[in-house]
C-alpha cells in the first residue's frame, strides 16, 4: 500500500485538495485505457486502481491497447458506452481526436492521462489533462548533462515512439537548452529505441559504431532506453559515458545510486494515477476542474538521489 498511499500524499500537496475526494451517494463507473503496462505505466495503472478501490461508490475498467492505437480506439469506443467518465493514456498522441469525436458524440468527459494530445492547443471541451511536462523533463536532463560536459561534446538523443507528444517534446526540451545555453554541444543523431530498454541497447550499440569515442553523453526519453544505452556503453568500455533518462523508474533511481545514470528527469506516476481518477470523480460530480494540471519536473542526481529514495519508501 506504499505506491498509493503516496499517490494521495503527492497529488494533495500539489494540489491542495483534501486527502480523500468523496464520491458521494452515486456510482460512478470509470473506464481506464492504457497505451500499455510498461514498466513506468504499470505504476502508474496500479495507482489509479488503488485510488479508485479508496472512493466509496466508484468502479474502475481496465483495458491495455498493447500500444496499438486502433485497438486503443476500439476499446474507448466500448468503454464509452457503458462508462460515466473515460480515462486514456494515449498510445499515440496524433490518434487521440476518434475518441476525442466520439466521447462528444455520447456527451461523456474524458480525462487524458501522463500523455497530453492537445501540447500547444487549447484543451477541448469536456476534456482534462493531468501530467508532467515533457518539454521541461528533457530541458532540465541536459541542463544537468551540459554542466557535467562542461558546456562542449556530442551527445546522441534516444527517441521514443515517434508521433508520441513526450518523444516529441522531451526531444525538443533537449534541443531547446543546447540552442540556448550549450552552443558548442552538439547532436550526433537522433533515434527511435520505442521506450524499450532492449532497442536502446541495439540503438546505442549502432550509433557507437558510427561514432565511437566521439560521444560524450547520450540523452534519453525515458529509464528504460537509457539503461539500454548504458550497458552498450560499458560492454564497449565507454562506461564514462553521461547518460541521463526520464521517468525516474525504480531501475533508474538505482542505477543513479549505483552510479549508472547520471541522472533522470522524475516524473511522479503514482500522483498521475491518483491524479486521473480524483478529476475524473470531480467531473461527474460537476465539481469545477481546470483543463490543465501539470505536475512539477525534478531531477535525481547522485547529489539526491538518497532522499529521494527515502521520500518514495514512505
Amino acid at each position: 500500500m506504499k505506491k498509493s498511499r503516496l499517490a494521495v500524499l503527492s497529488f494533495a500537496l500539489v494540489f491542495g485538495l483534501c486527502a480523500c475526494v468523496s464520491a458521494g451517494e452515486k456510482q460512478i463507473r470509470i473506464g481506464l485505457c492504457m497505451a500499455s503496462l510498461d514498466t513506468f505505466l504499470s505504476s502508474m495503472a496500479d495507482a489509479a486502481v488503488a485510488r479508485a478501490a479508496e472512493l466509496p461508490g466508484v468502479e474502475l475498467t481496465l483495458m491495455d491497447a498493447q500500444d496499438d492505437s486502433v485497438r486503443q480506439t476500439d476499446q474507448a469506443n466500448t468503454f464509452l458506452n457503458d462508462v460515466d467518465v473515460l480515462i486514456v493514456n494515449v498510445v499515440e498522441t496524433s490518434a487521440a481526436q476518434p475518441i476525442v469525436d466520439q466521447a462528444a458524440r455520447v456527451a461523456k468527459p474524458v480525462v487524458w492521462v501522463n500523455r497530453n494530445p492537445f501540447f500547444g492547443k487549447d484543451v477541448p471541451p469536456n476534456n482534462y489533462v493531468i501530467s508532467s511536462n515533457s518539454l521541461l523533463e528533457g530541458a532540465n536532463g541536459m541542463e544537468y548533462a551540459g554542466g557535467l560536459m562542461g558546456g562542449k561534446g556530442n551527445i546522441i538523443i534516444l527517441q521514443g515512439t515517434l508521433g508520441h507528444e513526450a518523444a516529441t517534446n522531451r526531444t525538443e526540451g533537449v534541443r531547446m537548452v543546447i540552442r540556448e545555453k550549450y552552443p558548442d554541444i552538439k547532436i550526433l543523431a537522433e533515434e527511435t529505441g520505442n521506450w524499450f530498454r532492449d532497442q536502446g541497447m541495439t540503438v546505442t550499440e549502432n550509433l557507437i559504431t558510427s561514432f565511437g569515442d566521439q560521444i560524450d553523453a547520450v540523452l534519453s526519453n525515458n529509464d528504460e532506453m537509457a539503461l539500454g544505452a548504458l550497458l552498450a556503453l560499458q560492454v564497449n568500455g565507454m562506461g564514462d559515458v553521461i547518460v541521463v533518462g526520464v521517468d525516474g523508474t525504480n531501475d533508474g533511481i538505482t542505477s543513479v545510486a549505483n552510479g549508472g545514470l547520471a541522472a533522470t528527469a522524475y516524473q511522479d506516476p503514482f500522483a498521475q494515477g491518483a491524479g486521473c481518477v480524483d478529476i475524473a470523480v470531480k467531473v461527474v460530480n460537476g465539481e469545477k476542474v481546470e483543463p490543465l494540471t501539470r505536475l512539477p519536473v525534478e531531477v535525481i542526481t547522485k547529489d539526491n538521489v538518497a532522499e529521494f529514495q527515502k521520500r518514495l519508501a514512505k
